[in-house]
């Protein structure tokens, strides 16, 4: 069951999988003011706070893809951001292993191999997973598969994109076609052609737009039951799939280990500071008001907003290195800042 919460978004009057026509029709359904430029993307990053929606190319539509029983919290994205960067360390040290300069992977092993998912991901049938407890049905493994496919993927690509942009890996994907002798090769660019057109028409055949669609109505086992049957009618092909190809200079992958590494640690280390400095201004409002003493009712809001503007790092912060020292002059007027504003006990406190 959702969770109602003060100042939420009222989510009620959505459906997954439903379309909206455009921006102001979604902002009626949620009750919503219209806004513009800034403001305007400011609560669409608030509303993915609470679901999920993409725009449909070549219109002003949109689909609700899924609806979040709680909120996310608003360091989601960063979080996102870690993770991106643990999956570089990983992968940057299995390509220090691979020999040559060119490795492949299916998405779903690097999943397997970044340790994403684990060895029974998309190995144990829905029947199986159906019968461990009766709330489990084919809509919530459908839903489960579409839902973690995502995250994943938005995910993996943040990881190789920065890779990319940084030159330290090229990645290219590619489809792989298996023909009935299980015999595989590159797709040619007539033969990605003819893989986009029997896919809008195995779409089209099931009632969708598009793949996302798919997955919403669960149509995703009678998709791609026809797709591979036309890939055998037409081409004598078994099945089709995409691979990453990863292209890379070892030194420079290897010089690039202990930079990935020390990075990951100092956004880890701020990131538990951040969440630890918003559970203990919780706290301490908790703790205050039991006692009855007079608390700001917006108190844990704008500790959370502090914590923010000084203490939580951004990802585009300059990385410090540490040569720099604190000269004693500066030291001197935050201490005697501190001193008048008086906050050492509200410094005891939350720590």
């Amino acid at each position: 069951m959702k969770e109602l919460l003060l100042q939420s978004v009222d989510t009620s009057r959505l459906s997954e999988g439903m379309e909206v026509k455009n921006y102001r029709a979604l902002c009626d359904l949620l009750g919503e003011p219209v806004k513009t430029g800034g403001a305007k993307q400011s609560q669409f990053k608030e509303w993915k706070r609470y679901f999920e929606f993409e725009k449909i190319l070549g219109s002003q539509k949109m689909t609700i893809v899924e609806i979040y029983n709680r909120p996310k919290e608003k360091n989601d994205k960063r979080l996102d951001g870690i993770y991106a960067k643990s999956i570089e360390v990983i992968l940057l040290y299995e390509l220090s292993r691979c020999k040559g300069y060119t490795a492949y992977f299916t998405k779903n092993q690097l999943w397997h191999l970044l340790g994403m998912v684990n060895k029974n991901y998309k190995k144990i049938s829905t029947t199986e997973l159906k019968s461990m407890d009766y709330c489990i049905t084919d809509f919530e493994v459908n839903h489960f598969y579409q839902r973690v496919d995502s995250r994943l993927t938005r995910i993996l690509k943040t990881a190789l994109g920065s890779l990319q942009k940084r030159f330290v890996v090229e990645n290219v994907e590619e489809y792989v076609i298996v023909d009935s002798r299980d015999n595989r090769r590159k797709a040619e660019d007539i033969d990605v052609r003819n893989i986009i057109t029997l896919k809008k028409r195995a779409a089209r055949m099931v009632g969708c737009k598009d793949e996302r669609e798919v997955f919403l109505k669960m149509k995703t086992a009678e998709f791609y039951k026809l797709l591979n049957n036309s890939y055998s009618y037409h081409f004598g092909w078994k099945y089709v799939y995409k691979r990453y190809k990863l292209i890379f200079n070892r030194d420079i992958v290897e010089a690039e280990i202990p930079l990935v590494e020390k990075e990951l640690q100092r956004e880890l280390l701020n990131c538990n500071i951040v969440n630890a400095l918003n559970e203990s201004a919780k706290n301490n409002y908790n703790s205050r008001i039991q006692k009855g003493f007079d608390m700001p009712p917006m108190y844990v809001q704008a500790q959370s907003l502090l914590t923010d503007r000084l203490i939580k790092i951004e990802e585009n912060d300059p990385f410090d290195t540490g040569d720099e020292v604190l000269h004693e002059k500066s030291e001197a007027v935050e201490c005697n800042l501190l001193e008048d504003v008086g906050v050492d006990v509200e410094l005891d406190a939350i720590f």
